[in-house]
């Protein structure tokens, strides 16, 4: 499988189609409204623009790469969900396109093609939550930049190649822990290159090697540690990366990671079925192959990858984003194959014909195995298709009717999880917890989160408070500390309710003041509160 450097003008207008077909289907759906993360990361981003730094409004124990790079897509796109997601179509476009270009290294123009269209319809697929900007599709452009570099870097021996794609890898690092495994897979790939192929080098050349790549790809972190040290918060910036991190990727058992990885498993393969087959055709092709490089390159990519979705045990399905385009270079490779088979010149058919229609029929099978997701549902549909009863759509209400009696100064807290709601309103939470789901796990943490966040609400002062009564916004245990439920039930007193939101299985019904509603009549609705001393004119 040698590279063939030749890209004709069909292989380019193959790759325009492609590209072209990604950016209509992803902007059908670019008004759907923001989920939790995306909310969250909005907000981060939002605040960055503020000159607010992280962990001061906002606490998680995701690292800040990914609010920066929401915070430079808000500043090009708008402040709006819809600009969110055509930040996320131009990433993926991007994305695409790389993926081009690294497959053809290895495989040719033709499979790279393939390597793209394939990347192109796994990625925007319902079973990976792929038309939401997960911060898994931020992480894999970057990875996908170093790993071109890093080929170029083996092939040229340039010096400021290797420090390019560490710094490629380590920026997908602070996007989001994740990114972590695909430095050690490039570590990996440069000592097993002189390993296998430039065994005649001195040993210290390698490690010279190793040297400069991780001094590219520590440059984003510890530049990240200073500028957070700079602001003020790098206590609670290393306590929710590190400390609570730690704590938070270790309350999954096996059982219940594995059952996590069977469910997402089965979805994924269920609606692209004859994609995956070519990719698991790939796996055997590279582990015998002649080119050394590539067969450690894209195989060892292809486990790497794969154990990228591992850490906690969680399995959460955009998770699987970072397994797509290890796969589909697995699919370029498969074509590649497929296509220098020994066939007679008189059967040229079967040798061009087959791998070209396996790739089509595996890629529009996928498209309509998925036809009413991505091509009949509304935004507002896709949302409920995916999340259920999940106030996700509600949102944008709840956010208009309270910017519509705020000024910029006010704060609000949202006890539970929408922290899509601060983003729309655009005013500042009044408690860096975003989340209540620290405040429910089974950790030594969890009681002095609660603590602090009664001191911050009432430190605080908020105009509005959002009470979710979801479960999902909350994921309580049996054995959650209580204490913000007792806390909340006093604490209510000095405000009154002036909207409700009640979310059915087939419609939302809003009453807002002075018509406001109690009675629920569902498990599924939201209860906006004012402060008693603010009633709305």
């Amino acid at each position: 499988m040698d590279s063939e450097n030749s890209t004709s003008w069909l292989h380019w207008l193959m790759l325009g189609s492609v590209l072209l077909a990604t950016g209509w289907i992803r902007y059908h759906l670019i008004d759907v409204p923001l989920e939790r993360d995306e909310g969250e990361y909005a907000y981060g981003g939002q605040l960055l623009l503020q000159g607010i730094p992280p962990y001061q409004l906002l606490y998680n124990m995701k690292l800040p790469g990914i609010y920066a790079v929401y915070a430079a897509i808000v500043s090009i796109f708008g402040q709006s969900h819809s600009g969110i997601h055509m930040g996320l179509l131009c990433t993926n476009l991007i994305t695409i396109l790389g993926l081009f270009f690294l497959s053809r290294m290895f495989f040719g123009a033709t499979a790279a093609v393939a390597t793209a269209a394939t990347f192109a319809v796994l990625s925007v697929g319902h079973p990976v939550q792929g038309v939401f900007a997960n911060a898994e599709h931020f992480i894999m452009l970057p990875v996908v930049a170093g790993a071109i570099l890093l080929h170029f870097a083996l092939r040229k021996t340039k010096a400021r190649y290797l420090i390019l794609a560490g710094l490629c890898f380590g920026l997908g690092f602070v996007i989001k822990q994740h990114g972590a495994v695909f430095i050690a897979w490039a570590v990996l790939v440069v000592a097993a290159d002189w390993l296998f192929i430039d065994g005649d080098k001195k040993v210290k050349q390698v490690w010279a090697r190793i040297g400069l790549f991780s001094l590219g790809a520590s440059f984003p972190y510890l530049l990240t540690c200073l500028l957070m040290f700079e602001a003020g918060v790098f206590e609670k910036f290393w306590f929710w990366t590190f400390d609570y991190a730690r704590a938070y990727t270790g309350q999954v058992s096996l059982i219940q990671a594995w059952d996590a990885l069977s469910i997402r498993a089965a979805r994924i393969l269920a609606v692209s079925p004859i994609l995956w087959g070519l990719v698991a055709l790939g796996v055997p092709l590279i582990a015998y192959c002649k080119n050394r490089r590539t067969a450690i390159f894209v195989g060892s990519f292809a486990v790497f990858s794969f154990l990228a979705i591992f850490p906690g045990g969680f399995f959460r399905p955009h998770y699987f984003v970072l397994l797509l385009p290890a796969s589909a270079l697995l699919v370029g490779a498969t074509v590649s194959y497929l296509g220098k088979l020994p066939f007679s010149d008189r059967k040229y058919f079967l040798k061009k014909g087959l791998p070209t229609a396996l790739i089509v029929a595996g890629l529009l099978s996928s498209l309509y195995l998925q036809r009413h997701f991505l091509f009949q549902m509304t935004p507002a549909q896709v949302a409920i298709y995916t999340y259920g009863k999940n106030p996700f759509n509600e949102s944008l209400e709840i956010a208009k009717f309270i910017k519509r009696d705020s000024q910029p100064e006010d704060r609000i807290a949202i006890i539970g999880s929408e922290p899509q709601i601060y983003f729309y309103t655009g005013l500042h939470s009044a408690t860096g917890y975003i989340y209540m789901y620290p405040l429910m796990e089974k950790h030594d943490f969890a009681l002095t989160m609660q603590q602090e966040l009664i001191r911050e609400v009432e430190a605080a002062g908020p105009k509005y408070l959002i009470f979710v009564h979801i479960r999902a916004s909350w994921l309580q245990k049996p054995a959650s500390h209580r204490l913000i439920y007792d806390w909340f039930e006093k604490y209510v007193k000095n405000y009154e309710r002036v909207g409700m939101v009640k979310i059915f299985d087939h419609d939302t019904r809003y009453s807002w003041d002075p018509a406001v509603a109690w009675s629920p009549e569902t498990s599924h609705w939201l209860e906006i509160l004012k402060r008693k001393d603010q009633r709305l004119p």
